[in-house]
């Protein structure tokens, strides 16, 4: 019995020194419980935080803010209505601006001009130079006929 008792002893031993699994089992579960109970704590903590500011909220500053804005909203509607009004007239000044183009009416408006010039210019050439031929000739005929009276003489 001697050696059944020596192994008994050994593994008793052994199982005390080698083998943790008791003590890490037991430490574990401490561990579990202690995490279990603080996140519980801080997750009700969080909860209760949350609440006490919808609460704060709900009942102090939701009806500040409803009765701030029923004060301001009319102002604000004629602010983005003047504001609208302002944007209309600008975007209609700027198409009549893009549609009529000024300058390019008084480029037309000179070129017409111009070829309405040269035109009348053209046409005042033309009887210059009728008139001219005209007076030619006539002197080319004055200076015939006193040729011929030269001549008979």
């Amino acid at each position: 019995m001697t050696g059944s008792g020596t192994t008994v002893g050994v593994t008793d031993i052994h199982g005390r020194l080698l083998d943790h699994k008791p003590v890490i089992q037991s430490e574990i579960k401490y561990f579990l419980k202690e995490f279990e109970t603080k996140r519980s704590n801080r997750d009700f903590d969080k909860l209760e935080q949350s609440l006490a500011g919808i609460t704060d909220i709900k009942s102090e500053q939701l009806p500040e803010v409803m009765q701030l804005m029923e004060r301001q909203l009319p102002e604000i509607l004629v602010q983005i209505s003047a504001a609208t009004t302002t944007c209309q007239r600008l975007i209609d000044s700027e198409e009549q601006h893009l549609q009529a183009n000024p300058l390019e009416e008084h480029r037309k408006l000179r070129a017409k001009r111009w070829a309405e010039f040269r035109e009348k210019l053209t046409q005042e050439r033309d009887q210059v130079d009728i008139e001219h031929r005209k007076r030619i000739t006539a002197i080319e005929e004055h200076f015939e006929l006193h040729t011929q009276k030269l001549a008979l003489e």
